[in-house]
C-alpha cells in the first residue's frame, strides 16, 4: 500500500468517526428535548408537588443528555478537523511512490520557477514606479493582477520594511523549495531506474 492510500484510508477514517459522532450527538440532543416535552418552557419545579420527582429528573436526563450530545459534537468537529487537514496534505504533496510522483514534481518546480521569474520582474515594475513616488495607478502599471495587487498591498501593510516589493526572503523560500524538489526528483527516477532495472532482470 502506498502511503497516498495509506493516507486516503485514514482519511476515511476520519470522515466516518465524524459523520457517527455527528449521528450520536444529534440523538443525545433528541432525547434532550423529548425528557422535557411534557414540562412548560421556564415552568419551576413545584416542591411538594406530585409532579416534583419528575420534573427534577427530567432536568437531569435532559442536562446529562445535553452533555453527551455537546462532547460528542465536539468529536465529529475534531474527526472532521484532521480529515480536512488530511484532504489538504493529500490535494498538496507529491509522495514518492505516487506513480505520477516525477510529472508532478517536474510541474511544480516549473511553477515555482515560474513564480520567481515573476516576483523578479514585478519587483523590477515596482522600482522603476518608487522612483517616480508610487502616483495614482501605479499598481496597474507595474502590471500585477488582482491577486498580486493584494500580497503587494500586505507587503505594505505587514512587512517589517513597509515596502511594496517583495523581500528578498520571498525569492529565497522559492528558490529553496525549488532545490528540495529537484532532489526529490533525482530520488524519484533513482528509484524508478532501479525499479526497472529489477524488472528487466525479471524481478
Amino acid at each position: 500500500m502506498t502511503r497516498r492510500e495509506r493516507l486516503e484510508r485514514k482519511q476515511e477514517k476520519r470522515e466516518e468517526w465524524a459523520d457517527k459522532a455527528q449521528t450520536r450527538a444529534e440523538g443525545h440532543f433528541d432525547a434532550a428535548h423529548r425528557a422535557t416535552d411534557g414540562i412548560p418552557l421556564g415552568q419551576p419545579i413545584l416542591v411538594g408537588h406530585h409532579s416534583e420527582g419528575h420534573h427534577r429528573r427530567a432536568l437531569e436526563k435532559a442536562d446529562r443528555h445535553g452533555s453527551a450530545g455537546v462532547a460528542e459534537m465536539d468529536k465529529a468537529q475534531h474527526h472532521a478537523s484532521k480529515a480536512a487537514g488530511l484532504e489538504h496534505q493529500l490535494d498538496r504533496s507529491v509522495f514518492t511512490d505516487d506513480p505520477d510522483a516525477a510529472e508532478a514534481l517536474e510541474g511544480r518546480i516549473a511553477e515555482r520557477e515560474a513564480e520567481c521569474a515573476r516576483v523578479k520582474e514585478l519587483n523590477a515594475a515596482i522600482r522603476r514606479e518608487q522612483k517616480t513616488g508610487l502616483t495614482e495607478g501605479w499598481l496597474q502599471r507595474v502590471g500585477a493582477t488582482e491577486e498580486e495587487a493584494r500580497a503587494i498591498l500586505r507587503n505594505v501593510e505587514f512587512d517589517w520594511r513597509h515596502e511594496p516589493t517583495f523581500p528578498s526572503y520571498h525569492l529565497t523560500n522559492l528558490r529553496a523549495r525549488v532545490r528540495a524538489d529537484r532532489e526529490r526528483l533525482a530520488q524519484v527516477q533513482a528509484r524508478q531506474a532501479r525499479q526497472a532495472r529489477t524488472e528487466a532482470a525479471g524481478g
